[in-house]
């Protein structure tokens, strides 16, 4: 099928709408090609 799947992150804490419009933009063009080891790395920074 070849499906792929890309994380943004967005500030600790926040959602889409808690934040302004040039932080999701940035995240979005930011993103990552997800895969466990980069999730793994994400979720240990954010602690």
């Amino acid at each position: 099928m070849g499906l792929t799947a890309k994380i943004a992150v967005l500030p600790k804490d926040k959602d889409p709408n808690e934040v302004p419009a040039a932080d999701v933009r940035k995240a979005y063009y930011q993103a990552l090609p997800f895969n466990s080891s980069k999730l793994f790395k994400i979720i240990m920074s954010r602690r």
